[in-house]
């Protein structure tokens, strides 16, 4: 701080304002000047204290502790933060909605997709369509095309099973 702030500082009044400053650590508070802690102890005051019709506040002593009563009446002003509350409700519902409905429609998609091309080698098939020859959907389907990745699998399969022996 540019200057020093003594005992009598604004901060020290507020038991909110005090904890606040007290929480920012010594070189974040070093670093306002006298003006903007002012400032920002007025800022914080205001926005705490809320007018109200009714405004009772007491203390109670029961044996050996102390109780504290409070009563505040007043209109309603909360209108306003509930509705912006519930309008961010329904946005967060939409935005989540919209999600599962995107995941759900690329699902659909992709399996319509998958359908479609099955359709489309089909119906290659039915008209005598060779692309590639001595290839077939079924000679993949069945193995031949995959015998080589099958037997990658097992032998790391295997590998794994005698890594696990061996920690046993």
């Amino acid at each position: 701080m540019t200057g020093n702030l003594n005992d009598e500082a604004p901060f020290e009044a507020d038991p909110f304002c005090k904890a606040l400053f007290e929480s920012l650590g010594p070189d974040i508070r070093a670093s306002f000047t006298e003006a903007q802690m002012n400032a920002l102890v007025s800022s914080l005051t205001r926005m705490n204290r809320q007018r109200h019709s009714i405004d009772l506040r007491a203390q109670v002593s029961l044996f050996f502790q102390r109780y504290y009563v409070v009563l505040l009446a007043g209109p309603d002003r909360r209108h306003t933060v509930m509705k912006t509350l519930a309008r961010r409700r329904r946005l967060s519902f939409h935005a989540g909605t919209g999600a599962t409905l995107g995941v759900a429609g690329f699902t659909t998609l992709s399996i319509l997709t998958v359908l479609g091309l099955f359709g489309a080698y089909l119906l290659k098939s039915l008209a005598g369509i060779d692309i590639f020859p001595d290839r077939h959907l079924w000679d993949f389907l069945s193995g031949e095309l995959l015998h080589p990745a099958m037997q990658f699998a097992n032998s790391a399969l295997e590998s794994a099973r005698e890594a696990l022996k061996t920690l046993a």
